[in-house]
C-alpha cells in the first residue's frame, strides 16, 4: 500500500500537477472520523477523500515492476496468492491462531468441571499452513523496505528537481484558489478573522463548522 501511494504521488510531482499533490498528501492524513454530536462534513472540510483497498495497490505494483502484460498477471497472482493467505490467518477465523482456545481455559475452576467449546482449530493446522506462510512472507519484507526506500528517496529527489516550480505556485493566486476548492470550509477564515478571533479560537470554530450536526 506504501508502494501504492508513493507511486501516485511521484506521478502528479512528474506531471507538476501541485493542487493535486496537495490533495493526494491530505488523503494520506485524512480519514473518516466520528464525533458523539456527529460526524464530519467531508463535502465542506474535504470532499476529494479517496478511500483505496489492497487490491488497488496490488494492481498497481503488478503494473509498475513488470515489463509486459504476461509478467504483469503473474506478478499479481502471486500477490493476490499471499494476500489471500496472510489475510485468511489474520482475521477472525479458524486459521488464526491467536483464536485458539488454551487448555487452561477450557476448565471451570469455580464448578470444578471441564467447559464445552466448539472451536475447529487444529494445532497441526497451525503448524503445517499458518507458519509457512508467516516465514514465506517475512522472506519478502526485506525486499519491500528496499523498495520503500527507494521509493521516498526518489520522491524527495523530484521535489527538489521541481523546488522553483513549487515555490512559484505556493506563492501564485492560484495556489489560493486550489485551496479553497480542496477544502470549502476554509472561505470561513476571512469571515472568523474579521471578527477579531484569536488564532485558537479561528482554529476552534472550523472545527466546530466541520461536523455535520454543530455542537
Amino acid at each position: 500500500m506504501y508502494a501504492f501511494r508513493m507511486n501516485r504521488i511521484i506521478k502528479i510531482i512528474d506531471n507538476n500537477k501541485w493542487s493535486n499533490l496537495y490533495i493526494e498528501i491530505l488523503n494520506l492524513k485524512m480519514v473518516p472520523s466520528w464525533k458523539d454530536d456527529g460526524t464530519i462534513d467531508f463535502n465542506e472540510v474535504f470532499p476529494d477523500l479517496k478511500k483505496f483497498h489492497i487490491n488497488d495497490a496490488i494492481r498497481n505494483i503488478s503494473i509498475n515492476y513488470s515489463f509486459n502484460k504476461d509478467e504483469q498477471k503473474t506478478i499479481e497472482k502471486m500477490f493476490f496468492k499471499y494476500y489471500g493467505e496472510m489475510s485468511e490467518i489474520s482475521h477472525p477465523t479458524q486459521a488464526n491462531r491467536s483464536l485458539y482456545v488454551m487448555d487452561r481455559d477450557k476448565f471451570d475452576l469455580e464448578k470444578q468441571n471441564k467447559k464445552i467449546y466448539r472451536d475447529s482449530f487444529s494445532v497441526n493446522h497451525g503448524d503445517n499452513k499458518v507458519f509457512p506462510i508467516f516465514s514465506t512472507t517475512m522472506g519478502t519484507f526485506k525486499d519491500v523496505i528496499n523498495l520503500s526506500e527507494l521509493l521516498l528517496n526518489q520522491c524527495l529527489d523530484k521535489l527538489i528537481k521541481f523546488k522553483v516550480s513549487i515555490v512559484a505556485y505556493e506563492k501564485s493566486s492560484k495556489r489560493k484558489d486550489d485551496l479553497i476548492k480542496a477544502q470549502p470550509i476554509l472561505n470561513n477564515l476571512e469571515q472568523l478573522s474579521d471578527k477579531g478571533l484569536a488564532n485558537n479560537e479561528i482554529v476552534d470554530a472550523i472545527i466546530n463548522m466541520s461536523y455535520s450536526k454543530k455542537p
